[in-house]
């Protein structure tokens, strides 16, 4: 009977522990299954980053200012005479040429004003004639030097009335006149009053036709019209404003600067500008000078700008200008979107062996693009990343893809 309760215990103790090995193995083999599942999910979870290279470089340190766009050449044009709008050439936006014909008017005064003068102007130059025929009637030989200066004086006339001589120059061909007339003893008084008769027609009538003349308003620069005033059939009055006129081939920049930065500003320093109408686009220029006065009020300094290239920015304009101040060289450089914050502290993530690490910089300066940072454990060439980052914590596994 013992023997037998020993038989059915070692049975028992036989089927335990081959029960325990069988499942050892089962559970051996659970795991391995879990394990690789676990290392295909990883796998299949990489989050996907662009990345670009971390690099040296020259930053350019700056200080921000505002400024506006201003037109070397641009002016106010007003009527120098009264009248009435006959014709208008031109329309606002419109492009004109140097001496272009902008706007016409008509003056009954100024053309009657102007054959009243030519009337008497004709009648001085008929006495003139028949007072020198008179004067040959009386002499038996007339000098040559008298007859060479009347032909010098009737030439002199005719430039006068081109303007291609002034009235001194006509009073100095007159007097020579006068002279040869008084030589040759003729009667002197009235040779002096029908000579200076005609010169004072003459100048009388030069008057007269440049006051017809401003009549017409002319470009005395190309440009575009920005403001016309005026409509056609409209009286206006001597000095009023007609129009404004600007060459937007000649900008530059007038920068309002603190009284403070002025000393961090050098000679020919280069500036950066951007523009709200352009926002993508950057423009580049160079300080040419300051104005000799500082706005007391306000305290600040006006720097004058030329832009590096022709542009079609327009009149008045605002501008962000960023000031160079200083170059550092061969510092760590990043790009801007690189660095985040975690509890406070700047960092930027750098992929090593597709996996993401973090990397606590000290940010030097801010630029637009790039950032000067120190790091001991970030150096040139290591691949930083700059998109795909915000949600990322330390060592996430990842897909590269390279800017």
């Amino acid at each position: 009977m013992l023997k037998r309760v020993i038989r059915i215990l070692l049975f028992v103790a036989a089927v335990i522990i081959v029960g325990y090995f069988v499942l050892q193995k089962k559970d051996a083999g659970s795991f391995e299954t879990v394990s690789a599942a676990v290392a295909n999910q990883d796998e299949a979870v990489q989050m996907p980053v662009k990345t670009t290279a971390v690099k040296r470089g020259d930053f350019l340190l700056s200080f921000k200012a505002i400024g506006e766009v201003c037109a070397h050449q641009q002016t106010t044009m007003r009527f120098a005479v009264g009248g009435i709008v006959e014709q208008v050439l031109v329309r606002e936006g419109d492009f004109v040429s140097q001496n272009d014909i902008l706007l016409r008017l008509r003056s009954p005064e100024l053309e009657i004003s102007l054959q009243q003068t030519e009337n008497r102007r004709l009648e001085a130059y008929s006495k003139y004639l028949s007072q020198f025929k008179m004067i040959q009637d009386q002499l038996n030989n007339p000098d040559e030097n008298l007859l060479q200066a009347k032909k010098d004086y009737e030439q002199a006339l005719q430039l006068f009335r081109l303007g291609k001589l002034n009235k001194a120059e006509l009073e100095q061909k007159e007097a020579l006149l006068l002279e040869r007339f008084i030589l040759q003893g003729a009667l002197q008084d009235e040779v002096q009053k029908t000579v200076s008769g005609l010169s004072q027609a003459e100048m009388e009538l030069k008057n007269a036709r440049l006051n017809f003349e401003k009549l017409t308003l002319c470009a005395p620069f190309s440009g575009r019209i920005s403001l016309l005033r005026v409509s056609a059939g409209e009286r206006v009055n001597a000095e009023q404003e007609a129009l404004r006129l600007v060459n937007t081939d000649k900008l530059f920049i007038k920068a309002y600067i603190l009284e403070s930065e002025l000393a961090k500003i050098k000679p020919k320093a280069e500036v950066r500008l951007k523009f709200i109408s352009q926002p993508e686009k950057v423009y580049k220029g160079v300080v040419r000078s300051f104005l000799p006065e500082i706005d007391i009020q306000q305290r600040m300094v006006t720097a004058i700008i030329d832009l590096s290239e022709k542009s079609d920015l327009l009149v008045g304009l605002k501008a962000d200008i960023d000031i160079a101040s200083e170059v550092m060289r061969n510092v760590l450089l990043v790009p801007r979107e690189a660095i985040l914050v975690r509890s406070g502290r700047p960092l930027i993530f750098i992929v090593e062996n597709g996996i993401a690490l973090w990397k606590y910089i000290t940010i030097k300066a801010m630029g637009e693009e790039e950032c000067w940072i120190e790091a001991e454990e970030v150096k040139p060439g290591d691949r930083v990343i700059i998109e795909g980052h915000l949600a990322l914590a330390h060592q996430t596994a990842v897909q590269e893809e390279e800017q």
